[in-house]
């Protein structure tokens, strides 16, 4: 492939995932990761992308809305908007937090803290923002951490949004069946200056044993549970509530 041929498909792919890092590249063009320096050296000179650590970029990153993506979850863009200009946020591990990780609209200086494989991967190919991956041991339940060297990472931390969004919750509080999380996410709500939960409705009332916190430890509980200001405002601040229509 001559370098004109290679110069138009890193724009092609550049323009699709608005950030892609050297090593796709080289592997997707079958060069060297030397050769895509070099290719990114030329465009980046001509304006039309931004060479940027470890990858290239679009000039211009669009906001992610999910009304670009039928069949987003309703809780996302209200997640989003409680995102502001933070520069340090923490998300933490599962399906829903995955998905909000997904329309981020990251930026250079901002740092993800996380407990997710999955998610830590989206950030670190999808995205030019700092990762700070939580280990320890690791959950098979849900592939994430949450044992004694997580929380001890957790203790010297500070965030300023965190982002959850439990497995089993109602209106007494948000529940788990593994006994040793409710000092984790206790270390969570320590951590941040505003802890923001992402209560889906399908979860409400679900079974486990361990009560790890109070919907009152909340700063923000957004969800899609019907009728959920007559429900919930019995056991919280009304104003924490942000209530969405359920898709």
């Amino acid at each position: 492939m001559i370098p004109a041929e290679r110069h138009q498909r890193i724009l092609e792919v550049v323009s699709i995932k608005h950030f892609v890092s050297l090593r796709e590249l080289s592997d997707m063009l079958d060069v060297t990761v030397m050769t895509i320096r070099r290719d990114i050296e030329q465009l980046s000179a001509r304006g039309v992308i931004m060479s940027t650590r470890g990858g290239v970029k679009s000039r211009e990153t669009p906001l992610r809305l999910p009304v670009e993506r039928p069949g987003a979850h309703s809780l996302i863009p209200a997640a989003l908007r409680y995102l502001g200009d933070s520069k340090v946020v923490y998300l933490d591990g599962g399906k829903l937090t995955f998905e909000l990780a997904t329309f981020f609209p990251y930026r250079d200086e901002m740092t993800i803290v996380t407990n997710d494989f999955a998610i830590a991967q989206h950030v670190m190919t999808h995205s030019t923002a700092a990762l700070f991956f939580i280990g320890g041991k690791l959950s098979r339940h849900d592939n994430t951490f949450h044992q004694r060297v997580a929380l001890e990472a957790l203790q010297s931390l500070n965030f300023e949004k965190a982002f959850i969004a439990p497995e089993s919750w109602s209106d007494k509080g948000i529940f788990h069946h593994d006994e040793y999380r409710a000092a984790y996410y206790g270390a969570i709500i320590n951590a941040s200056r505003k802890c923001i939960m992402l209560a889906d409705n399908n979860n409400y009332g679900s079974n486990a044993l361990y009560k790890m916190f109070s919907l009152t430890d909340m700063d923000r509980v957004i969800t899609d549970l019907p009728s959920s200001e007559v429900i919930l405002s019995r056991r919280m601040d009304p104003l924490k509530l942000h209530p969405v229509a359920k898709k």
